[in-house]
């Protein structure tokens, strides 16, 4: 059996692998980790999955050199919008490699920007589908927005420009108008945004009780910063809430999936803070506009029928004499009454009292006597229950300390006890208990 060296298998290697690729190809791939290092070299990780995208297929490294590296970046970044970032997929012009230290690599070339424009629009209307499907495009477009929005839950980075520019415009509004506003930070681009936002997210709808509506704002950026907009987890989240939802990512151009699926969609912070504004001042209009015409109809009626309101009040004025005069004789009747009523009571009770104090004195020695009889009763108890009468029958009593002895358990060997008798006691000591 043939024996090779390492050097000779990685040589055979690399002649096969230029004899099946002798010319530059193009693959698709998805950016899986991207790293620039100071000299301007490029190296990344390619990664392939499944339809599904849980399963990885295939993994494999790459390099743009610092030279094509300055090229390809902004070439692609104008061309897209889109950041050169890990995540995205791509369609790369490359050789492939072989080293015989190294191993094995892709040498990349060119990119292809059409294919990824045309992937993220591909994900984008997937997400779409996959909503309308589901029903949720205009679930919370069916939510009523309050009257008189004035408790604000906000979605952004509390650095950020656009945000500033909300609460600016919003707080200092020219009315007088005033807000409660609330922040929930979060990342509002990049890798990390999906995670943030939605936990903000989540954070208020576990209070949804405390806010009148949600707002997500941010300033303006590249395409590429609107790629977390596009995202079916957080636009099935605002689809589900139970708030009314407003938007005002900060690009006129371009509608993201998060634009589609809220209550409201407007262009910028400020278009969302004017939005509330305007919202409080038709509320005020309407308002006045309703007490106004209140106002006016109660005085239509007041003045229509005033003639009437006056006749009533002189029949009433005439038919109140009337009954006043009427109820005033039937009181006086009523008063004659109860008034020889009252003297024919009290001249009952004036007989029943003289009987009860005519039979006191007599009641009084009936009660002494029997009390008499009952304490006599009394003292003769006592007298048989005298101690001395009991001992002058012959019994005894037994002390032990200053405690009566009235069971032999109570006793040990050599106490002292007390005998007691009716003309005097003894002193005696146990020998023994049984």
């Amino acid at each position: 059996m043939d024996t090779y060296s390492l050097f000779e298998v990685n040589q055979a290697i690399k002649t096969a692998l230029y004899e099946a690729f002798p010319e530059n190809l193009w693959i698709t791939a998805e950016i899986n980790d991207l790293k620039v290092n100071r000299n301007g070299h490029c190296y990344l990780e390619l990664i392939e999955k499944d339809i599904e995208g849980t399963k990885l297929l295939a993994k494999a490294r790459a390099t743009i050199w610092a030279n094509v590296f300055r090229e390809i970046k902004p070439f692609f970044e104008q061309s897209t919008g889109q950041l050169l970032v890990e995540g995205i997929k791509v369609r790369l012009n490359l050789s492939v490699e072989y080293h015989e230290l190294y191993g094995f690599s892709f040498n990349i070339k060119g990119i292809d920007p059409s294919f990824t424009l045309g992937d993220l629009e591909r994900q984008k209307k997937e997400i779409l589908r996959k909503l309308e499907s589901e029903e949720l495009i205009n679930k919370n477009k069916l939510l009523d927005l309050p009257l008189c929005p004035q408790k604000i839950a906000i979605i952004s980075s509390p650095t950020a420009a656009g945000y500033q520019d909300f609460q600016e415009q919003l707080l200092n509004n020219g009315f007088g108008y005033s807000y409660y506003t609330k922040i929930f930070p979060a990342i509002m681009q990049g890798n990390e945004a999906e995670h943030s936002i939605l936990e903000a997210l989540n954070k208020i709808i576990k209070h949804s009780s405390l806010f009148d509506l949600v707002v997500i704002i941010r300033g303006g950026g590249s395409q590429s910063d609107l790629n977390c907009f596009n995202n079916y987890s957080i636009a099935a989240k605002i689809a589900n809430s139970p708030i009314p939802i407003l938007t005002g990512i900060g690009h006129e151009r371009d509608e993201t999936i998060l634009d589609i699926v809220a209550h409201t969609k407007l262009k910028t912070p400020t278009a969302v803070a004017e939005f509330l504004i305007d919202k409080l001042y038709d509320f005020e209009s309407n308002l006045v506009e309703n007490v106004r015409a209140i106002t006016d109809n109660i005085l239509d009626q007041i003045n229509s029928n005033n003639d009437k309101l006056m006749r009533m009040a002189h029949q009433m004025s005439y038919s109140t004499s009337k009954q006043i005069s009427q109820a005033s004789s039937k009181l006086d009747i009523k008063g004659h009454k109860l008034e020889a009523l009252f003297d024919k009571k009290l001249l009952v009770e004036k007989n029943k009292l003289h009987e009860l104090e005519n039979s006191i004195p007599g009641l009084l020695k009936i009660k002494l006597e029997k009390e008499k009889l009952r304490l006599e009763k009394h003292l003769k108890s006592i007298a048989l229950l005298d101690p001395l009468k009991t001992l002058k029958r012959g019994y005894t009593i037994t002390l032990k300390g200053n405690k009566v002895v009235d069971s032999s358990k109570q006793l040990s060997e050599n106490d002292t006890i007390i005998t007691k008798f009716y003309d005097g006691e003894s002193l005696s000591q146990i020998k023994d208990v049984k």
